[in-house]
């Protein structure tokens, strides 16, 4: 059995157009890259797995755990509640003390990305799930929040799918390297 198991179909259709999703892939990897152009279906694909839009068909298991099968109609939230203290920890794990009461404007780039780990680690999600989490962001600090993310994923050993169109982010954060173009799997 598959760490992650992936096996969705989804039709979105506009008044002009249909865009077809059919992806399919199955990986033992924690770390997990969907790549590929703007208009691939990377996050379409995320969104389907996050369960925030319901597939067509198909079926999403993480590390054993049936969050999506159409087929029985059974979807499952992917994270639990979080506590005040979980809270105030994250607040610390991520160096955000100085911040914590500032509104979003009132703080850098960088501070966001990680105010956003933390709003998503705190959920203590069974899968961390990034969408493209580092295109705001200038060379220099994409560079670092690359090193960051790598290194909390590694420390927390959660299963990370990210989704990217940067080579380097795919690089960086990725074991295993899906392709997607035209809302397929690649290769």
């Amino acid at each position: 059995m598959s760490l992650i198991d992936v096996c969705v179909r989804k039709t979105l259709v506009s008044d002009s157009s249909a865009f077809e999703l059919d992806v399919t892939f199955q990986s033992d990897s924690r770390r997990i890259v969907l790549l590929g152009p703007s208009g691939a279906g990377k996050s379409l694909t995320l969104r389907l797995i996050a369960g925030l839009i319901k597939p067509d068909a198909g079926r999403i298991v993480v590390d054993g755990q049936v969050y999506v099968d159409k087929k029985s109609k059974l979807y499952l939230p992917a994270s639990k509640r979080e506590s005040a203290a979980q809270v105030v920890d994250w607040i610390q794990k991520f160096e955000l003390e100085a911040v914590a009461l500032n509104y979003p404007h009132q703080i850098s780039g960088g501070q966001k990305q990680r105010v956003a780990l933390a709003r998503a680690l705190v959920a203590r999600p069974r899968i961390l799930l990034l969408d493209e989490p580092f295109a705001a962001l200038d060379q220099d600090l994409r560079a670092r929040m690359r090193e960051e993310v790598s290194a909390l994923q590694t420390e927390l050993n959660i299963p990370m799918i990210t989704i990217t169109h940067d080579q380097q982010d795919a690089e960086a954060l990725g074991d295993h390297v899906i392709m997607l173009s035209q809302g397929r799997v690649q290769g």
